[in-house]
């Protein structure tokens, strides 16, 4: 719900704050498995603590193996963009821009990269490229809804030349 820009409500809070306490055990039991770190900080992320999730991204960052599979690779750009996020969120935008890229660079067809992207660079106050990308992911993904409305937002704004 989240990732696709929606909000959470109250049993949305609940749920996750119970699925968030499930996986603190699983990190318990397998402490060397990013995937769970990965899991922590979307959670995290997503009620809303960017702090915390990005020090559970940066445990992930750690775990990575360094011969990576395809799956690994996915999820290392995933991991990117979530703490590109978590940065974003906290008014990190210029530290959030090299993680952002990074997952830009392992999937440059990203709708959710390319917008998480733009969105680093609005808070720069790069309207111009941030248009750019907004108009590649709406390119690569024409219903999606998160570039789509930032890229109105910033045409209502009169940013977007």
């Amino acid at each position: 719900k989240v990732d696709r820009g929606g909000s959470i409500d109250g049993l949305d809070t609940d749920n996750l704050k119970s699925a968030l306490q499930l996986f603190e055990g699983l990190i318990a039991y397998n402490p060397t498995n990013y995937g769970l770190f990965l899991a922590t900080g979307r959670i995290e992320l997503a009620l809303q603590q960017p702090i915390r999730a990005e020090r559970r991204f940066l445990q992930a960052f750690e775990l990575f193996p360094s011969q990576m599979s395809e799956a690994d690779r996915e999820n290392y750009a995933q991991c990117n963009f979530q703490m590109g996020q978590a940065l974003i969120s906290q008014g990190k935008a210029s530290k959030a821009v090299s993680y952002v890229k990074k997952a830009i660079e392992l999937a440059p067809k990203n709708p959710d990269y390319l917008t998480g992207y733009a969105s680093a660079l609005v808070q720069q106050k790069q309207y111009n490229t941030a248009m750019q990308l907004l108009n590649k992911a709406q390119a690569e993904a024409p219903n999606h809804e998160p570039s789509r409305r930032l890229l109105k937002l910033l045409e209502l704004d009169g940013k977007g030349k």
